[in-house]
């Protein structure tokens, strides 16, 4: 069927499925309509629908319970997702029975980057659905995708103090999301080694070893650690310099990857 005009679905309540492969649209609104079945477009036996270049798609408030669909030319460029929820997803390589060259991070976050506006609830949705299906990982790197485009918009909009601490939560913690914790332990390696060479060069550090050079940085980088009580002493008492003003900086790092740890942990970081 090709259709030239708007369809309309708005507000329809749909008892089985609705599918729409092979089909032609200029523009199909289902504003406000629920779908008890699945919503299919297009699958590995049945054709994709197809929309022309000027073409829309309207899936404001629509809640589905599965979505099928073989790609992301299943869509078309011009979205409107604002609040489209759904239980479960066939094809785009989730289920594993698909086709293996089929890229489902790019495609999702492609498909919810098209919608006008940036909208948490797409990612959290989308990260929830996964690990219910039992894609853990596969939700962590929807949510920090989501992070991320959040990041842009905030850059985009001019909100440049938000847009700040989102990026040191990423080259930090990762926003909290699955390995990029790591992130925070090779800064902290980092500082470390950089602090055990500093005190390398003071007078009371300068006929210290390996090992005791980098528990002093240890010490002043790492809020409320005492591996030794009398690191703190030469701190305050021995070391003079530019040195002394380095330890400064120093532990105020560690301060600030201390408490972005505890705030990934808490989840704060995640909403």
């Amino acid at each position: 069927a090709v259709f030239e005009s708007e369809v309309s679905f708005v507000f329809a309540q749909i008892g089985g499925r609705f599918d729409i492969s092979g089909a032609q649209f200029a523009f199909l609104d289902m504003t406000e309509t629920c779908v008890r079945g699945e919503f299919r477009l297009g699958s590995r036996t049945e054709a994709k629908p197809t929309w022309p270049s000027e073409s829309r798609l309207v899936l404001r408030n629509t809640a589905v319970s599965t979505v099928q669909t073989a790609g992301l030319d299943a869509f078309p460029k011009d979205l409107d997702l604002a609040g489209f929820t759904y239980s479960r997803l066939e094809g785009l390589g989730i289920t594993g029975d698909e086709p293996q060259n089929i890229n489902w991070k790019s495609t999702f976050v492609t498909l919810l980057q098209r919608d006008r506006n940036y909208s948490p609830q797409l990612y959290q949705n989308l990260a929830g659905v996964l690990h219910t299906m039992g894609h853990p990982d596969k939700a962590n790197t929807i949510l920090y995708e989501g992070k991320e485009h959040e990041r842009r918009e905030m850059k985009a909009r001019g909100h440049r103090a938000k847009w700040c601490g989102l990026s040191l939560l990423k080259w930090t913690i990762g926003y909290g999301y699955g390995y990029r914790y790591f992130f925070s332990l090779v800064w902290l390696a980092v500082f470390i080694a950089l602090g055990a060479w500093v005190v390398s060069t003071t007078t009371p550090g300068n006929t210290w070893g390996t090992i005791k050079t980098l528990g002093f940085s240890f010490d002043m980088l790492i809020p409320l650690v005492k591996l030794d009580e009398s690191h703190f002493r030469v701190f305050s008492q021995e070391m003079t310099g530019w040195q002394y003003y380095y330890f400064f900086l120093h532990k105020l790092v560690g301060y600030v990857l201390a408490s972005f740890v505890l705030a990934g942990l808490s989840g704060i970081t995640k909403k």
